[in-house]
């Protein structure tokens, strides 16, 4: 008797546990091609530059991306 009980109770785990995991959702993404850069521009003392031009060369294309930093000198290029 408490080994068909010791039974169920597997078997009801294991069907639990996978009703769980075909209910979660799939969201699968291929890795792209295309990337970005964040970063802050500061001096020597760690203080922001505002206004300083932020250049990235792809040496392999020759595709080069400017910006400029933000008020508190960060910036962002796609």
């Amino acid at each position: 008797m408490f080994d068909s009980i010791k039974r169920f109770g597997i078997i009801a785990c294991l069907s639990l546990g996978l009703a769980f995991l075909m209910a979660m959702p799939v969201d699968v993404h291929a890795q792209a091609a295309t990337g970005g850069i964040r970063g802050a521009v500061t001096d020597v003392t760690g203080a922001a530059l505002p206004g300083a031009t932020v250049t990235a060369k792809n040496p392999a294309t020759g595709l080069e991306s400017k910006t400029t930093t933000n008020s508190e000198g960060y910036f962002s290029i796609p």
